[in-house]
């Protein structure tokens, strides 16, 4: 899970809850893998900005928009959350690895909540 909590008078708050495997990093970077589906929650907050790898192309789809994700690829996507209390993002196709129970998504690499960089 990914939780920010500003605590000032703007009182902005996200939080990636659904759909999101355990972090996982290495030396130099951090990362979270999604599900097929994925969302959370948002306050006061105008734009998600994610980095995200996707092992396959695929279609994700956020409100009525969608856009292709491309293999070896720096995939960046700006979600527009101004005024949403909640956050749903869908994958067209699962990415299924070889010995791994898990119907995985796409690799967040980087979250950027408006001009915060969380990772």
């Amino acid at each position: 899970m990914i939780k920010f909590n500003q605590l000032d008078d703007i009182n902005r708050e996200f939080s990636l809850v659904d759909g999101v495997y355990n972090q996982e990093y290495d030396s130099n970077k951090t990362w979270f893998w999604t599900s097929q589906n994925f969302g959370g929650i948002v306050s006061n907050i105008s734009h998600v900005t994610m980095t995200i790898n996707s092992d396959i192309q695929n279609t994700l789809y956020y409100d009525d928009i969608s856009v292709i994700l491309y293999p070896n690829c720096v995939n960046v996507v700006k979600l527009k959350t101004q005024g949403k209390k909640t956050f749903d993002i869908k994958l067209e196709n699962p990415f299924i690895v070889n010995n791994d129970s898990r119907k995985l998504g796409v690799k967040i690499t980087r979250l950027v909540l408006d001009q915060d960089v969380i990772f």
